[in-house]
C-alpha cells in the first residue's frame, strides 16, 4: 500500500465525520499550504513530500483538538476519541 493511500484513510475519516471541506483545510494547515480547502497539485506536492507518520499523527491531532474545542465533547468525547485513536493506530499499523 502507498504512503499516500494510508493518508488519505486517516483525512477520509475524518472527511466523513466532520465536513470534507475542515478535513481538507486542516491537511493543508498540516502539510504548510494555503488552507482555502482547494485539495490540488501544490497541496498533493506536499503531502507526497511529508512523513507519512507524522502527517498522520498530525492530522489527527488537529482532529482531536477540534472535537475537544466543540460544546458537545463532554456528551461525545469519548466516543469521538476513541474514533480518532482507533483511525490513528489503523493508518498507522498500514504505514508498517
Amino acid at each position: 500500500m502507498k504512503y499516500r493511500e494510508v493518508q488519505i484513510f486517516a483525512l477520509f475519516d475524518f472527511a466523513i465525520n466532520s465536513g470534507s471541506g475542515r478535513a481538507s483545510k486542516f491537511l493543508q494547515s498540516v502539510v504548510g499550504a494555503n488552507p482555502d480547502g482547494a485539495i490540488g497539485p501544490a497541496t498533493m506536492k506536499l503531502v507526497a513530500e511529508a512523513d507519512p507518520k507524522e502527517l498522520i499523527v498530525a492530522i489527527c491531532e488537529k482532529r482531536l483538538a477540534f472535537l475537544q474545542a466543540l460544546p458537545t465533547w463532554e456528551t461525545f468525547g469519548k466516543g469521538w476519541g476513541r474514533r480518532v485513536k482507533e483511525t490513528e493506530e489503523t493508518a498507522l499499523k498500514m504505514v508498517q
